[in-house]
């Protein structure tokens, strides 16, 4: 038996990737083509519009070098790579002559004295999860155990359902759910093993019960926090750890969540102009006040402290009171 690999005889031209890879998979990425050979450093060519593009991108910060790095085209550089992914090895748990070599590299040109350990992750799930357990024993270790953790992570795509795209969709639930599972999930299993008890607190949305036009994404993955939140105080009850959730809306000082983006597309799906957004808002709520920071932080500070001591599973709206 032949042992060489069968590979389609056909060549695909850069006008046809797209099309080539829709049949058998979701297409819904970029509409150019990346050109591996002639992309480099910090512009990457686009093979099926004939154009070099400024790279912002970096396939989520993870080629920070650039494409095609001199330091990187050599032979011998190449032929190390290459026997490295092919087997793409567990480096945590089995060790090789080119691990070492390279872990003695960054040591000796990259690592500061005062920072003399390494912790090195993948990208991609696995790499925040490893990331979050690093984070929290740091913090365990240098402030004596873990007592209370305030959750605070949201980003917004606006965008009727039937328009949006899988990739936001997902988007939004990594950021907006599944990153507030990955932070609830080590700190209950911090604070199980410590036995004396603690507090969680999720900042959620006022959308959670007051969903709004063209926030789909948002207003689900919210919701999906604030659930993962309520089973967190049903289960954590037996170990004293007290869970619950602030509800916000519309807190702009200092908020990356309202880019000038969201705020024009919030403006034209509630039929006002930019500058009026924040006193729509205002307007719009029972109370007719502005929500700042400062209100969230006041909400979160209660339900940290022992001023709730008896109060678990529960949400608090900082909105001004919503119709």
């Amino acid at each position: 038996m032949n042992p060489t690999l069968a590979t389609s005889s056909a060549k695909i031209t850069p006008d046809k990737v797209h099309e080539t890879i829709a049949k058998r998979m979701l297409a819904d990425g970029f509409d150019f083509v990346l050109d591996l050979e002639k992309s480099e450093g910090v512009f990457i060519y686009d093979s099926r519009h004939g154009k070099k593009l400024l790279d912002f991108f970096s396939f989520f910060a993870t080629n920070p070098v650039g494409m095609n790095h001199p330091g990187m085209k050599t032979p011998e550089f190449t032929k190390k790579l290459l026997r490295a992914a092919l087997h793409n090895p567990s480096n945590s748990d089995v060790y090789t002559v080119e691990m070492a070599e390279f872990v003695e590299t960054f040591g000796t040109h990259a690592m500061p004295e005062y920072l003399p350990h390494l912790f090195l992750v993948a990208g991609g799930t696995l790499g925040v999860e490893n990331a979050l357990k690093a984070a929290f024993e740091e913090a365990s270790l240098a402030y004596g155990g873990l007592d209370v953790v305030v959750s605070n992570a949201g980003i917004a795509h606006v965008s009727p359902v039937d328009r949006m795209s899988l990739r936001d969709w997902q988007r939004s639930f990594d950021v907006n759910a599944t990153g507030h599972f990955l932070v609830g999930r080590e700190a209950m299993r911090i604070l199980e093993e410590q036995g004396i008890g603690g507090s969680l607190i999720f900042v959620a949305s006022k959308n959670v019960l007051a969903p709004g036009k063209d926030f789909g994404a948002y207003s689900a993955a919210k919701a999906a926090e604030t659930q993962l939140a309520r089973v967190l105080a049903i289960e954590g009850g037996e170990h004293r750890v007290r869970v619950n959730i602030v509800n916000p809306d519309a807190i702009f000082q200092d908020s990356g969540l309202w880019s000038s983006a969201v705020r024009e597309e919030r403006a034209r799906a509630h039929g006002v102009r930019p500058e009026e957004l924040e006193e729509f808002y205002r307007r719009r709520n029972l109370l007719q006040v502005r929500v700042g920071a400062e209100d969230v932080a006041e909400a979160a500070l209660w339900l940290a402290s022992d001023r709730s001591a008896k109060t678990t599973g529960c949400i608090i709206t900082t909105d001004g009171g919503v119709r």
